[in-house]
């Protein structure tokens, strides 16, 4: 073989691997919307990349030149069949892997720490003297059963809702169910037909079915799908929760988008995140992305609720991490915890109140306590941060306590049947009350709405839309018959206390009778075949 050609191969094979790298990188980027988890988790997370730099470390520098960490060993297995078996096997990956966990781990945790911390740092906490009033405006369906309501009311053979949200629609909240289309075909074949309407400010069923079909959506697969558009559009973002606006009968997407910055500290590599933007999508599915400074002036995005609901709690959540990771950890000095509610709905709730749409978060002191003890606002569409703290003789009970006393005042009702959702705020005349509906297990209607007093602990109830707005706009006081018993047990009077205990006595006594006639049935029917 003649020399040159010899010499030619190497040039050859590295020109094949630069080819290859190259095409490589050319599918990744063209295909990068399906790696975008898997790229965010390095951004959002870049303490795991700094714990895995010093797990190489260890690793190659020091643990693979210990003798007896990389020595051959024996082990011992006993087969299906009970016969003995041998492997080779060494102690370096046990002790490396284990410490991989553990190293990993460990940075991830303290990374989200002082990322709380970092971002309660530089956070302006504006404290206000006065809650906004929301009285005239108060979300009175709950989303379980505007889900129902939805459901029942779809009448296309080839979608289902997807996830509900809460949109601004003629001036009133609706819950809104994009209907994409379902089955692994049709995810290829068909758009999107449309949204479903439910409105949240009645407890009636009040639906109504838009359809305009939307090219990009959720629930379709490959190029039509909502995320791959978004991310080819601006990529080093994580996308909110859609919601949609309803204009000229054409529905538009519009994804909250979120940012992060990178920070140090400790040594610690970490981010905090920021409103980027939002991503418009029309219903011809063209994707645009509006920066913060413009969406006020957009006239798609412009004055919707595009701050980030996550984005909104993890205000929140930063403000227990205010005075350092120290205080957080052991000494708890001025600090809060979410207030959520077991399989509900998690706070912040969006409020539609007289200052416009904010995200409503309560919070309790630390410790096993259900008082109020700070209520951040975030407004929905500018992300203003506003914190009211209570006076000192001014004592306000939290949904998890609000919950307690509406079962208390209300003991004839069977809780195996019924259940309360959603305690959702609102402000009357600068009183906090919260709104909680009971509804059937099936969410099939309301059965009806309890309102607790947060100041006095006094619960109302009403059945009808007309009780409900009467009194919100205190044109009528409950009555005996509206089912409005203090929540305070100590209130209970003699006779009614009398009465309990009569209408306990006389269901025992039925359910005697109903034993005594199931076990003569019983016995009759075991006699029949003999005769």
């Amino acid at each position: 073989m003649p020399a040159n050609a010899r010499a030619g191969r190497p040039v050859q094979k590295r020109l094949v691997r630069v080819l290859g790298v190259v095409l490589l990188a050319a599918v990744v980027y063209l295909f990068r919307p399906l790696f975008h988890s898997l790229a965010m988790l390095a951004v959002v997370h870049p303490a795991l990349l700094e714990g895995l730099l010093v797990w190489g470390i260890l690793h190659f520098a020091w643990w693979r030149r210990v003798e007896w960490l990389n020595r051959p060993r024996t082990g011992t297995y006993v087969n299906e069949a009970g016969k003995k078996g041998t492997f080779q096997y060494r102690w370096l990956w046990w002790v490396s892997g284990s410490a991989a966990v553990v190293i990993l781990g460990g940075f991830m945790v303290v990374g989200n720490w002082l990322s709380q911390v970092s971002l309660s740092q530089e956070l302006q906490y504006t404290a206000i003297d006065h809650l906004p009033e929301s009285a005239a405006n108060v979300r009175l369906l709950p989303q379980e059963v505007a889900t129902r309501y939805a459901r029942d009311s779809l009448q296309l053979s080839q979608y289902r809702l997807g996830r509900p949200s809460l949109t601004m629609v003629e001036g009133d909240l609706h819950w809104t169910y994009p209907l994409v289309p379902q089955g692994i075909v049709l995810k290829f074949l068909r758009p999107a037909a449309g949204v479903m309407t439910v409105r949240a400010t009645t407890q009636d069923k009040a639906t109504r079915l838009i359809e305009s079909p939307l090219v990009v959506a959720e629930g379709q697969l490959l190029f039509d799908n909502l995320w791959w558009r978004v991310y080819l559009v601006r990529y080093w973002v994580t996308g909110e929760k859609p919601f949609y606006k309803v204009v000229d009968d054409k529905v538009w997407t519009i994804v909250p988008a979120i940012g992060y910055r990178l920070r140090f500290r400790w040594g610690i590599l970490h981010t905090v995140p920021y409103f980027a933007g939002v991503f418009t999508v029309s219903p011809a599915g063209t994707v645009r992305f509006v920066s913060v400074s413009e969406v006020a002036a957009d006239e798609i995005a412009g004055g919707e609720r595009v701050f980030p609901e996550t984005l909104a709690r993890r205000y929140v959540e930063a403000f227990a991490y205010r005075r350092g990771l120290i205080n957080r950890l052991f000494l708890h000095v001025e600090q809060s915890e979410i207030q959520d509610v077991p399989e509900s709905n998690r706070q912040p709730f969006l409020m539609n109140t007289d200052e416009g749409l904010v995200w409503f978060t309560s919070t309790e002191p630390y410790g096993r306590s259900h008082g109020i003890f700070k209520i951040f606002l975030v407004s929905a569409t500018t992300g203003r941060l506003s914190v009211y703290t209570p006076s000192s003789g001014e004592t306000l009970t939290g949904p998890v306590g609000a919950l307690d006393y509406v079962r208390k005042a209300n003991p004839l009702v069977d809780w195996n049947r019924f259940r309360l959702v959603e305690p959702l705020p609102f402000i009357r005349h600068g009183v906090l009350f919260w709104k909680t509906p009971i509804i059937p297990e099936d969410g099939a209607g309301v059965a009806f709405q309890a309102f607790v007093n947060s100041r006095n602990n006094q619960v109302f109830t009403f059945t009808s839309d007309e009780e409900i707005k009467a009194f919100l706009a205190e044109t009528v006081a409950p009555s005996r018959s509206d089912r409005t018993p203090s929540s305070a047990p100590e209130t209970h009077s003699p006779d009614v206390e009398s009465l309990l205990r009569e209408l306990r006595l006389r269901l025992q006594e039925a359910e005697a009778i109903l034993k005594q006639l199931e076990a003569q049935t019983r016995d009759q029917v075991e006699s029949e075949p003999r005769r």
